[in-house]
């Protein structure tokens, strides 16, 4: 077989299987999550396409000098590989498709059927060509080509989902005035990611001294979020807009800020907005409300680091495309991977970094601007989300257990506070200390199967601190939050329901919380399901099931079906 013959032949099966495992799997993953990755698709997909190219290139040119017999050897076997990891994509992976999923734990008869397979397909694709080597090569590679067509139209036909911010990206929120506060007048509002009311009941076993410095503060233990994910609850959070997932995310994030009530509202008053959590969740409506969001206006390679992206896009696609029994060997984390990848400008926010917050937290200090009459920080702690593990003594260890994890978070927020006394701005200032969302189980869980409470912690502005943390029973949910922040500023709350400090004990009012699966049930169903909480929280007798369910196409994040009573 001649030179030239065979680097056509290998040019075509090596792409088959570089451009399947390095390319089209990763781009699936990132345009099917578009609003969880924060460097753009714009330089993100030529990128990862000149390097599996490169790659194709070299091994091709490699190959093509080899010995006949050994060069259709690694044809098939190459061939045989891509065409197992195609159908581990179409056929294997179910809705696997989501960049927040975490470690997915598969029965021991899943994992052995999935890999007998692999070893069926490789082994006979080998035999195969056996019989007829040159004829089987020229089939494989007129499969290859076909293939890769398939998969060429299907990523072209995803790109007019992405919108114009998804290819540029290029709003963030930045760092400037990040431990400023005004002199008058503050709300402090930390998220800890992830934080569920479990959590913080066995850390203050294994801690009890947890909430020391926390004098001033009432604990809520019957609190639970309105959505069980990040997305869409700092949304939420922010503007009091509910998602039913009948629009694609960006589209939602800013109409949600857009129609919401409380960043213009505090906007009007003249309240100094800062945000430090990911800027696509409240997206281009922040120019000129929220004073930390910027534009970067230069060239959009110059925030991408180039081999890191190609690393960290390599973990996604090989999840993707290996055998269950492999393929948490390349688990990855989004928030961690957005940071490593993204060089941000030197005023950018560091996103859920904890440590990164507490050393510069340390270092730079909290400080008064006199500038600001009145200031709003929104804090977004990567907290106890899978990933970012680290030990009481703040060192990132995927063993470390979440109490540790969530008394380090604890002792960030309580030198935050101790600062505040000494600069003489605790007494006048609102605090919220609460979480996105608690367990948001398993990803193959489709009903929540224990309460999914959270924390929530607070300290009203002009309260007399007490000799301890105050626990209190009353019933609370995120729905009293936003009413909470406007009342702090003394803005008008009547359309956003009751202040935290308005709902009293005996109210056990009806609450509502929505969890979305991340996988699909035998029917096919993916969805929204909206459950209603009646007493309290931390007893699983009183959550129940209404009926309402929102189906949800993941790949597009959108409305695939109508509400089923």
């Amino acid at each position: 077989m001649k030179f030239s013959k065979k680097l056509i032949i290998s040019s075509i099966i090596n792409a088959f299987l570089i451009l399947t495992v390095a390319f089209f799997a990763s781009m699936d993953v990132y345009m099917s999550n578009y609003n969880d990755f924060v460097f753009p698709f714009e330089q993100t997909w030529w990128i990862v396409f000149l390097f599996s190219s490169f790659l194709i290139l070299v091994i091709s040119l490699i190959e093509s000098i080899l010995p006949e017999n050994f060069f259709i050897f690694l044809m098939t076997l190459s061939f045989g590989i891509a065409l197992c990891s195609y159908f581990q994509i179409l056929f294997f992976n179910g809705k696997l498709v989501s960049s927040s999923e975490g470690k997915i734990f598969f029965s021991n008869k899943v994992v052995i059927f999935n890999l007998m397979i692999w070893i069926v397909i490789v082994s006979t694709t080998i035999v195969i060509s056996c019989f007829d080597k040159q004829k089987v090569t020229k089939y494989y590679t007129l499969v290859s080509g076909a293939i890769l067509l398939i998969e060429l139209v299907g990523f072209i036909s995803c790109i007019p989902n992405l919108s114009e911010n998804d290819f540029n990206k290029e709003g963030y929120f930045s760092s400037d005035g990040e431990y400023e506060l005004s002199r008058d007048n503050n709300v402090v509002y930390f998220i800890v990611d992830a934080c569920s009311g479990e959590i913080v009941e066995s850390t203050l076993n294994k801690y009890p001294d947890l909430f020391d410095g926390f004098e001033g503060f009432t604990y809520y233990p019957d609190m639970i979020s309105k959505y069980s994910r990040t997305y869409p609850s700092i949304i939420y959070l922010l503007t009091n807009q509910q998602c039913w997932f009948d629009k694609p995310f960006v589209q939602f994030a800013e109409e949600a800020q857009e129609n919401g009530i409380l960043l213009p509202e505090l906007n009007k008053a003249g309240v100094d907005i800062r945000l430090y959590t990911e800027p696509l969740f409240l997206g281009r409506p922040s120019i000129g409300i929220v004073d930390n969001y910027s534009t970067y206006s230069g060239k959009s390679l110059e925030i991408i680091r180039p081999w890191v992206l190609i690393k960290q896009m390599m973990h996604i696609s090989l999840y993707k495309c290996m055998p269950y029994l492999i393929k948490n060997y390349f688990e990855y984390n989004v928030p961690i991977m957005n940071y490593l990848v993204k060089a941000y400008p030197s005023d950018v926010a560091i996103q859920f970094d904890d440590v990164l917050f507490y050393e510069n937290l340390k270092n730079k200090g909290l400080k008064v601007n006199d500038e600001y009459s009145s200031a709003f920080r929104f804090y977004h702690l990567s907290g106890v989300h899978d990933g970012t593990e680290m030990t009481k003594d703040f060192v990132y260890d995927e063993s470390a257990e979440k109490e540790d994890t969530l008394f380090a978070d604890f002792e960030i927020l309580r030198h935050y506070i101790e600062q505040m006394k000494i600069l003489g701005i605790f007494d006048q200032s609102t605090i919220i200390i609460t979480a996105d969302h608690g367990n948001s189980f398993e990803s193959e869980q489709l009903m929540i199967s224990e309460p999914a409470t959270c924390l929530l912690m607070y300290k009203p502005a002009k309260t007399p601190a007490s000799e301890e943390v105050v626990v209190s029973d009353t019933a609370m949910s995120h729905d009293n939050i936003i009413a909470t922040v406007l009342d702090s500023f003394s803005l008008d709350y009547s359309s956003v329901g009751k202040t935290i400090s308005e709902v009293q004990e005996s109210d056990n009012s009806l609450r509502t919380y929505y969890y979305s699966a991340l996988r699909e049930d035998k029917k096919g169903e993916v969805g929204l399901r909206e459950y209603k909480v009646e007493g309290d929280s931390r007893l699983f007798s009183n959550w129940s099931l209404t009926g309402n369910f929102w189906n949800i196409d993941y790949s597009y994040n959108r409305v695939s079906g109508e509400i089923l009573q």
